[in-house]
């Protein structure tokens, strides 16, 4: 080493490492300790020093670890805990508040289910008393018990002294008295309105048709109408056109409900009654023929409207292949003519009898059979002062009692046509029962043929 073996620290020192004369081994067994040298013992004793620090310092690291871990464990217990309670609570406050809405929404539904359950029994008895009410039935009801009649209104007449009621009005006057002043077949007034209806509905659709007859118009327009005809026997198209064609069917409707005696006479109720008693489907052209046969009887002004009336009724028909509309139109059109001209000469109630709706729609719908091609001649119309020919003062009581009274050969015709109506109705049942006799003859005679056939051959076997 350099000067001296002390350490100083000067600049002029100068030092030098030198090679360590012996090594420190450590061998328990071939060395003592009493042998060692004194070097290797102070660096034996350096290291131990050395390892005691060491492992003083790895217990003191491990002592704070461990505290470490003590402290961290309690935190973590700590943590648990708190997680572990606050879950529990939100897991009660859950399970309350899902109890809660569940009890309220039973005690909600409770309580609203008393007044639903009185809600739906009152809709039950609504729905039953709903379907009881049968408007159409109920109406007729009413009036079949309670009504006192159909509409008939009562015109009030100008009667002049020695002139014809019929040069002054129109409506409430009779079809013989308004012929008198008519230079056509029937009245004018019937003939100048069905004459435009059948005109104007000739390009119509059938749908047009139908609602022209159909609709109802307000009473007002038709007495307007009514009120500006009425003021003298002469009728010109001009004044029908200014009104709408549904209007002029409504006036006409009314101006037979107005007649003092219906279209078709009160006479013929009890015939037609007995031939629509004995109407099947075998013989409905046996009926029709019978009715024709009423009909030829019926006076000349009545049997002319009625003829002209239908035809334009028949016409509005033709050709529509839609049966469903057609029906409805046939029914709502017998519904409302046909107590209008069937009636009876007084009216005390309401009658539930369909025959004259059954005659409405015979006469629509089987015109060519019934009343086209009638012939009948027309009354002479009378001078102011008739005058007596030699023939008619040699005549008979009997054709002076014709002539002074029309009715009562208009009622003989009547009788004649009833008498054979009834008769073609007779011959018909009697036809049926022939028929049926035979019929059951001949099932007989079979039967018979057959037990002997069968007899013979027994005998022969």
């Amino acid at each position: 080493m350099g000067r001296g073996s002390q350490f100083q620290s000067r600049s002029n020192a100068y030092y030098q490492w030198k090679k360590l004369a012996l090594e420190f081994q450590s061998d328990d067994e071939s060395d003592s300790d009493d042998d060692e040298p004194l070097g290797d013992r102070r660096a034996h004793l350096g290291k131990a020093v050395s390892y005691e620090r060491a492992q003083r310092e790895a217990d003191e690291a491990s002592l704070i670890y461990r505290d470490s871990v003590t402290r961290a464990e309690h935190v973590r217990t700590d943590l648990d805990e708190h997680l572990t309670n606050y879950l529990d609570s939100m897991e009660v406050w859950e399970l309350n508040r899902l109890m809660n809405i569940k009890s309220t929404l039973a005690d909600y539904a409770r309580i609203s289910k008393r007044p639903i359950q009185a809600e739906l029994a009152i809709g039950d008895r609504l729905e039953v008393y709903e379907e009881s009410l049968k408007p159409q039935q109920d109406i007729q009801w009413m009036i079949e018990h309670y009504g006192t009649g159909r509409y008939t209104p009562r015109p009030i007449i100008f009667r002049p002294f020695g002139l014809s009621t019929a040069e002054y009005q129109i409506f409430g006057v009779p079809l013989d008295e308004q012929l008198l002043v008519s230079h056509k077949d029937i009245p004018l007034f019937p003939a100048k309105a069905l004459s435009l209806i059948g005109k104007s509905t000739r390009d119509m659709s059938h749908e047009d048709r139908y609602k022209v007859w159909t609709t109802r118009a307000l009473l007002r327009n038709i007495h307007d109408l009514r009120n500006m005809l009425n003021r003298g026997p002469s009728v010109t198209l001009k004044h029908l056109r200014s009104f709408d064609l549904p209007v002029i069917a409504n006036l006409l409707v009314l101006y037979l409900l107005e007649l003092p005696q219906p279209l078709c006479p009160v006479e013929l109720q009890d015939p037609l009654r007995a031939v629509y008693s004995s109407r099947s489907e075998k013989n409905s052209i046996e009926t029709l023929t019978a009715i024709r046969l009423l009909f030829e009887g019926v006076p000349y002004v009545h049997l002319k409207t009625i003829q002209v009336l239908f035809g334009v009724l028949s016409e509005q028909i033709k050709g529509d292949e839609n049966s469903a509309a057609r029906e409805q139109f046939v029914k709502a059109v017998s519904q409302r003519l046909g107590p209008i001209i069937l009636r009876g000469r007084e009216i005390v109630g309401v009658g539930v009898g369909r025959l004259p709706e059954t005659l409405v729609t015979d006469l629509i719908e089987h015109y060519d059979v019934v009343l086209a091609g009638i012939e009948t001649r027309r009354p002479i119309k009378p001078c102011a002062r008739p005058i007596k020919s030699e023939s008619a003062v040699d005549a008979g009581p009997s054709s002076r009692r014709a002539e002074e009274d029309p009715e009562a050969t208009s009622r003989a015709l009547l009788e004649t046509a009833a008498a054979a109506a009834a008769e073609a109705v007779v011959a018909t049942k009697r036809s049926s029962a022939v028929s049926s006799h035979s019929a059951a003859d001949q099932a007989v005679g079979k039967r018979a043929s057959v037990g002997s056939t069968s007899g013979g051959g027994g005998q022969s076997a």
